[in-house]
């Protein structure tokens, strides 16, 4: 599985990420490359909410929120997109 971090310089996460899922592929991206990850089953936004494109990558099957009490995953876009 691909897993897209959507940060750069948390070096520390997907080291802990990569431990924990030796069969996943564990991947950083900058917030504006997002779009471009079409490869994309997992992504795992930090901070910054998903567009509805990015929400609609054609492999995306989770997105899992970085965090507590950030809600900017738009969760009706993410259905409609079968996340």
């Amino acid at each position: 599985m691909k897993v897209y971090l959507c940060q750069k310089g948390y070096r520390f996460i997907t080291d802990l990420l990569q431990q924990m899922l030796p069969d996943d592929e564990i991947l950083e991206c900058l917030p504006d490359d997002i779009a471009k990850a079409t490869d994309a089953e997992v992504l795992i936004p930090t901070i910054i909410p998903l567009s509805d494109a990015e929400l609609s990558l054609p492999n995306l099957k989770l997105v899992q929120q970085f965090g507590a009490g950030l809600d900017v995953v738009d969760i009706k876009t993410a259905t409609a997109s079968g996340v």
